[in-house]
């Protein structure tokens, strides 16, 4: 799909090398592997000139850019960014006062969810104890719930009215990632942490188009934030490999790949910022 004649020059190339190597040879060589990772992150300013050392970066920022440089440098990537990852969404806003609605149809290379804290008591609200949310739960939420939107049907209106925004799923891709949006504002204006507890579970079944066809998914890569401020922290990773097995990989600790259990990536403590979750049968 990508074709034979891409750039050996470009990252594309380098990366699909990179992989090449690290996934596919038993026993890489390791000077060579060392030389191509070294490629990729000395020209990781060719990506994004924002991706300096010492600066405060986000890894969902990382890949977008990942996928865009791809995509700019092959036109072909194009094909593989919509089948492999993108999300085709129909969007109804219902307008509560005018009767009114207004339906879109968006391509989305992510699924970022909010936190919605709408449900909790005044009680709970009041506690500093963590709240807890379920992944399948903010996914619902996250199809139905009220936004503040400007009708376009009443121009003479320019106020912002109550509305109902429903999203359904057209196609979810084959490989869905999702993003849980865990910075948010104080009353004093100041950037804060979302700690807030996800259950996620290592299968997961949603619904897809209106006669909501169950559509099943695997777990197969969860990325961490480890840090007290949402501007100092650090990413960490697990991965499921090709051998139906779970690692950890930390560039904090750079001696070894650790191999860990499903259950320690379903019952790890840290707040879970990107899941990433494979299309797969019911089987």
């Amino acid at each position: 799909i990508i074709g034979k004649d891409l750039n050996p020059n470009s990252f594309l190339f380098r990366y699909i090398k990179f992989l090449n190597i690290f996934l596919h040879n038993q026993k890489p060589n390791p000077q060579v592997l060392e030389s191509v990772y070294s490629y990729l992150t000395e020209n990781r300013q060719s990506i994004d000139s924002s991706f300096v050392l010492d600066e405060d970066q986000d890894c969902q920022e990382f890949l977008t850019a990942l996928l865009n440089k791809f995509q700019d440098e092959c036109s072909s990537f194009e094909y593989v960014n919509h089948h492999l990852f993108s999300n085709y969404v129909h969007v109804r806003i219902d307008v509560h006062d005018c009767g009114h609605y207004a339906i879109t149809s968006n391509v989305e290379q992510l699924l970022q969810l909010g936190f919605d804290f709408t449900h909790f008591s005044e009680k709970e609200m009041k506690s500093k104890a963590l709240k807890t949310f379920i992944l399948e739960d903010m996914i619902a939420t996250d199809c139905k719930r009220e936004i503040q939107y400007t009708c376009p049907g009443c121009p003479e209106c320019k106020t912002k009215k109550q509305s109902i925004q429903t999203r359904v799923f057209h196609k979810y891709p084959r490989i869905l990632i999702i993003q849980l949006k865990r910075n948010a504002f104080d009353s004093k204006g100041e950037q804060i942490l979302l700690r807030d507890n996800v259950i996620y579970k290592r299968y997961m079944t949603l619904p897809e188009e209106e006669d909501r066809r169950e559509v099943y998914f695997e777990l197969i890569s969860l990325i961490v934030y480890k840090g007290s401020r949402i501007t100092k922290g650090h990413y960490y990773t697990y991965i499921l490999n090709s051998d139906k097995k779970w690692y950890l990989l930390d560039d904090a600790d750079t001696n070894k790949v650790q191999h860990v259990t499903a259950k320690e990536v379903i019952n790890q403590k840290n707040p879970a910022y990107i899941l990433v979750y494979k299309k797969c049968s019911e089987d």
